[in-house]
């Protein structure tokens, strides 16, 4: 299962509104984990409709509140999966995943090899934990 993309995962956590036009990869090698790129407008919406001051998306992907929100999202984007599927841990990226960026193909599906050398720092992280 190492390095598999995740798809039920995906379209579970895809209806979340929070989800709708960001983009996830899962990467699973002893577990799994998610790489987040949130939608911003549905999370400045959130934000503004729970009193947590706005500022831009390379800080509110590190605010705590934010971050609680994203955990509780996976936590039940997991209640709806196998047990070996579950999502244990996950980054919030503020980099917008596009085809001029090179993190994604004209198809919008994810390069991985590309994505995985960008965050391999973030990906070593999170299977420490």
């Amino acid at each position: 299962m190492e390095n598999t993309l995740l798809r039920p995962s995906w379209k579970i956590a895809k209806k979340k509104s929070i989800y709708r036009s960001g983009f996830n990869l899962w990467i699973s090698k002893p577990h799994v984990i998610a790489l987040i790129v949130p939608d911003f407008v549905q999370l400045k919406t959130w934000c503004e409709a729970n009193n947590i001051h706005w500022t831009a998306p390379q800080f509110m992907v590190i605010n705590p509140k934010v971050e609680k929100l994203f955990k509780t999202l996976l936590d039940d984007v997991n209640a709806e999966l196998t047990r070996h599927e579950h999502i244990k841990g996950f980054h919030l990226a503020f980099e917008p995943w596009t085809t001029e960026e090179g993190f994604i193909t004209g198809t919008l599906k994810p390069k991985r090899r590309i994505i995985e050398e960008r965050f391999s720092k973030e990906i070593e992280e999170l299977y420490k934990k």
